[in-house]
């Protein structure tokens, strides 16, 4: 073969094939050479035997010990996406669900992702939501996509880790499976990471005129309601009307409701002056109601 190229491109050669780096690209590359540019005709000359061992370079390339492995091994590594990988290597690996992808559900499943088990998160929505700034989605100051991310992104490159969209309606700890709408899912290990709800002390009829703040639907719900008040409240010409409209009550005085307290009153102050006429905004009234004796009872006492 050395005698159809010249002396150094044959050596050279010859050391990338026996280091096995680039060698389907070299193995075709040499096809090219001996039997078109030099003219080798295989079924002439022994050529035929040439051409067979490069073909089964180019099928097999350089073996489990050459470089263009290592190579790949190397890249897989640094960069995982890349490792084309089949769901069916999680057979057999324990089975953990995480039912919510809140703050809690999230942090595990970050510190199990490298974890030699298979993790499928459970959620009702798409993305994971930041729930202390509701309240600045419930005043306007920010939009829904700035305080919520697509979960799926954060797991892009983790291969053991599965996002599902559902509604858990029960668990069966006996068959330890999760039960949606419209499938079960079995588990080895179970993490209920749900969060927390709001609570109308046995009141409930209480919840159309009363939302809560937890959801991203509460905070839009918020947001319109105080806005449309405002609205009102420049398109009547009764005082005591005006005066209801611009009365906001808010129940609570924990961290949620005594920014949402603050937020609506700067709103007010801050962020619709000059924009009314028939009223000064700055006149809106904001009621924080607390049942014990101070707001933020989680919080040391000063």
């Amino acid at each position: 073969m050395a005698g159809q190229i010249p002396a150094g491109a044959a050596l050279f050669v010859g050391i990338l094939l026996l280091s096995g780096l680039a060698t389907r690209y070299l193995a075709v590359a040499l096809i090219v050479v001996l039997f078109t540019h030099a003219m080798m005709d295989p079924r002439a000359t022994d050529a035929v035997y040439l051409l067979m061992i490069f073909a089964v370079l180019i099928a097999l390339g350089g073996g489990a010990i050459s470089l263009d492995r290592l190579i790949a091994w190397l890249l897989t590594r640094c960069f995982p996406a890349m490792e084309q990988r089949d769901v069916r290597q999680l057979d057999g690996l324990p089975r953990v669900v995480i039912v919510g992808a809140g703050f809690g559900g999230i942090s595990c499943a970050l510190a199990l992702r490298k974890a030699n088990v298979a993790v499928t998160i459970i959620d009702q929505t798409n993305f994971h939501l930041f729930q202390p700034l509701l309240y600045q989605v419930a005043t306007a100051a920010l939009s829904p996509g700035d305080i919520a991310a697509p979960i799926r992104p954060l797991f892009r490159d983790d291969f053991g880790v599965r996002v599902l969209l559902g509604t858990v309606i029960g668990v069966d700890p006996q068959r330890q499976s999760v039960m949606l709408k419209e499938q079960e899912i079995p588990y080895d290990y179970l993490v209920l990471a749900t969060g927390a709800t709001h609570s109308y002390f046995g009141k409930d009829a209480w919840a159309p005129h009363a939302p809560g703040l937890k959801r991203v639907e509460d905070a839009l719900e918020i947001r319109r309601r105080v806005l449309t008040a405002f609205e009102r409240a420049e398109a009547t010409r009764d005082s005591a009307e005006r005066t209801s409209l611009l009365t906001f009550l808010i129940v609570g005085g924990g961290p949620t409701g005594v920014e949402l307290a603050g937020a609506i009153a700067e709103l007010a102050r801050f962020g619709m002056d000059k924009e009314f006429r028939m009223f000064d905004p700055a006149e809106a009234r904001v009621i924080l109601v607390q049942a014990g004796p101070r707001l933020l009872p989680a919080f040391p006492n000063p």
